[in-house]
Order: C-alpha cells, then structure tokens, then sequence
C-alpha cells in the first residue's frame, strides 16, 4: 500500500514500507519517491515495525508527521 504527499516545495513523493532485509516483512524502510522530479533520488528510514505495522502507521499518519519522516529519510 502506497500514498502520496506534497511537500513545502510542491513536490509529491509516493510513500511505502520496502521489504526488510532479504525480502523479509521485518524492519522494513519506509521509502520516499519523488514521483513530479524524478532526477532526486529516493529515501529511506526505518521505523522499527514489520511490513503490516509500517502500512498501517504510514495509512495512519497525517501529511504532516509524514513530511518529519522525510526530512529526516537518508538518500538511497
């Protein structure tokens, strides 16, 4: 499950928990792509939840607490 947001840019970034290592639904990232510059490169960060926590932390969270997590994402 994905969703999108707008930053104070006006940039939209799909937001979606990866797969945890391996391909394991554990301590997935939850991964920022640019979806209107494609030339940024994505983000990530963990969260310390497995796959169907990330989903249903990243559905739950307001645009706002979304927009925190990409400030601090680290450039894959």
């Amino acid at each position: 499950m994905s969703r999108t947001i707008q930053d104070h840019n006006f940039l939209v970034w799909e937001v979606y928990p990866s797969g945890g290592a391996h391909g394991f639904s554990d301590n997935p990232d939850v991964i920022f792509h640019c979806l209107t510059q494609h030339d940024l490169p994505p983000r990530s960060i963990a969260i310390g939840a497995d796959e169907m926590e990330a989903q249903r932390r990243i559905h739950d969270m307001d645009d706002a607490a979304l927009l925190v997590l990409l400030a601090k994402a680290r450039e894959i």
